[in-house]
């Protein structure tokens, strides 16, 4: 009893490897097949809206055979219809069904599970959502003894657990993919972007932002981040640290420099993180830096009026403060005071119901990511 116990318990935690690694399934349906006894095992998701194997894994039929399947029976054996009565986590044991005789009618028992030695089945269900079926089977031939109650109980056992660990590798790869998803729009983006964890190591960055990497083995400073202007990089490097080990955010986060004659920014920003990010991060991620040439990757003072309701006058001091301009330094391009581009600032920072520059830039990035991806 106890050898019994412990070989189901076996197969059982065999079941739940494929749970994380679909590599595994192979060797999942070969354990159920010598668990239960049978010359073949059959392991299979077939997509029932436009029949064919989505996957299929057999030790019984040569790859020709498969293909023959596909091309002319999946779809219309009766047989493998059987099954969608089945609910997932259930058994199917064909010998309570048929015996030799009715076997013989079913199609397509004479034309291709004949000659293969396909004459009982102990199968389970373990997937199916109306457009996918996933199923199991150990097949035996009429030469070989029937299942016994005892080779059908251990089925039943696996039954729900191979349901179960399905289920979790469908979960997985819908996880993967949407966290794939996020990773490749960053790719869309016009600006380089990095991301930061909250001991300011680096997690993930976009193909733009990768020249601006240090190498791992060239850590003479902080952080991973190395601007080409090396004034700008030092600034940077101090907002970076303010952003993440600060309990204030500065005034500006946005630094200025120069890229090979091309007036570029980087923006420090804080990243929030929540439940969603953390999972396409696969890290707790505090900091993130964007940077982008400023002739072509800011949106236009007319934009900014029209996405954000401001004033022509709001518009063109916010579209100083994202190229990182002081109040001075605007007050001189746009030939007005001091007091005057503060006071515009002070309106800006209550339109975007923020208490410092940095914030309401981080919600005016964030709203045009979403805007303009």
């Amino acid at each position: 009893m106890v050898r019994k116990t412990t070989k189901i318990l076996g197969l059982i935690d065999t079941i739940y490897e494929g749970a994380c690694d679909p590599n595994q399934w192979p060797n999942i349906a070969l354990t159920i097949q010598k668990s239960i006894g049978g010359h073949s095992v059959n392991l299979a998701l077939e997509d029932k809206t436009n029949p064919h194997f989505k996957y299929i894994y057999t030790n019984g039929v040569a790859a020709a055979d498969v293909q023959y399947y596909e091309q002319n029976v999946i779809g219309k054996d009766t047989i493998v219809e059987q099954l969608e009565g089945i609910t997932p986590g259930e058994t199917f044991l064909s010998q309570d069904i048929w015996d030799e005789n009715a076997l013989h009618q079913q199609y397509p028992y004479e034309e291709f599970y004949e000659p293969l030695g396909y004459s009982r089945f102990d199968a389970c269900v373990f997937y199916n959502d109306g457009n996918r079926r996933g199923w199991l089977s150990v097949a035996r031939s009429f030469k070989d003894s029937q299942f016994s109650e005892e080779d059908n109980q251990l089925m039943k056992i696996v039954a729900p657990h191979l349901k179960r660990a399905f289920m979790i590798n469908v979960n997985l790869a819908e996880a993967h993919a949407h966290n794939q998803m996020c990773l490749d729009a960053l790719e869309r983006l016009t600006s380089g972007v990095i991301f930061f964890n909250v001991s300011g190591q680096f997690v993930h960055c976009n193909k733009r932002a990768e020249k601006y990497l240090r190498r791992v083995d060239n850590m003479k400073q902080n952080f991973r981040i190395k601007l080409p202007d090396h004034k700008a990089n030092a600034k940077l490097h101090t907002v970076m640290a303010e952003v993440l080990f600060s309990d204030t955010l500065p005034q500006s986060g946005i630094v200025p420099f120069c890229d090979g004659g091309t007036p570029m920014i980087a923006i420090c920003l804080p990243w929030r993180v929540n439940e969603q990010s953390f999972s396409w991060l696969n890290s707790t991620t505090t900091c993130v830096v964007f940077i982008l040439s400023t002739a072509n990757s800011l949106p236009s003072v007319e934009q900014l009026k029209a996405m954000f309701e401001l004033s022509k006058a709001e518009s063109l001091v916010l579209r100083e403060v994202m190229n990182g301009r002081s109040s001075r330094q605007i007050a001189d391009n746009l030939a007005l005071s001091e007091a005057t581009i503060r006071f515009h600032i002070k309106n800006l920072l209550k339109r975007f119901r923020a208490h410092s520059q940095i914030e309401m830039l981080s919600k005016c990035f964030k709203a045009l990511m979403c805007s303009f991806g």
